[in-house]
């Protein structure tokens, strides 16, 4: 998945829910936030094979990722 679909899947979201694009990437970065700062240990070793340009994922690099390893696992 590219950068341009997962913005695109913010604002299909968004139109779903009756909110805003910025509301929808907020409370994905704020879910993404709380995971990060997880205190296990396991649960932080996933999150450091999100590739970023940061040391936290953008909402849009969640979920290319995430759309990436679901379809790595499927065989797709």
């Amino acid at each position: 998945m590219k950068l341009s679909k997962a913005i695109k899947s913010f604002e299909m979201i968004a139109a779903v829910e009756g909110i805003s694009v910025a509301e929808v990437r907020e409370q994905i970065r704020l879910a993404i936030e709380q995971a990060v700062n997880d205190p296990d240990p396991e649960v932080r070793k996933h999150w450091e094979l999100i590739k970023s340009k940061n040391d936290v994922p953008t909402p849009e690099e969640f979920v290319v990722y995430m759309v990436r390893e679901v379809k790595r696992r499927r065989g797709s």
